[in-house]
């Protein structure tokens, strides 16, 4: 079943008012009204946490774990979703190895076979797609500004 992947650019003093707004059941106007897409992600949602995968045990770029995770379980819960936070310390760390002439298109839809036991033709350049969103939400994070992932 296909999921839909958000990449949502929050104020960093916001970020509590958004795990409130997922709580109450108001995250999509909440963010309609005080948030930005840092991202478009059109493809199908549950290859971004492919793509992360392969950053954390390829490129040892850990994206999906930060000194946001709470606020990340907040809203995970909340939407029934998976959920994480990008962070100035992710662009920091990481910008530049997300650089898409660093990936090989065989490498990520090996990756992806082996990871989910199945072929399915052309998901390399689909994963290497999420990794653009990624890199892409990064590049708008800083110490004012964190990119709310959702899965779901």
């Amino acid at each position: 079943m296909a999921a839909t992947a958000t990449f949502t650019l929050v104020p960093l003093a916001r970020l509590a008012e958004a795990c409130e707004a997922a709580e109450a059941g108001s995250f999509p106007a909440w963010r309609k009204e005080h948030a930005k897409t840092a991202a478009q992600y059109a493809k199908d949602g549950w290859l971004v946490p492919c793509a992360l995968g392969y950053l954390d045990e390829v490129v040892e770029a850990n994206l999906s774990s930060s000194a946001h995770d709470e606020a990340a379980a907040r809203i995970a819960e909340a939407l029934d979703c998976q959920c994480f936070v990008l962070e100035a310390s992710h662009r920091a760390a990481h910008y530049d190895d997300l650089d898409l002439d660093n990936f090989d298109r065989e490498d990520l839809q090996a990756h992806f076979e082996e990871l989910n036991g199945e072929s399915t033709p052309g998901i390399g350049a689909q994963v290497l797609d999420a990794i653009r969103a990624l890199r892409e939400a990064l590049s708008k994070v800083d110490d004012a500004k964190v990119v709310v992932v959702t899965i779901g």
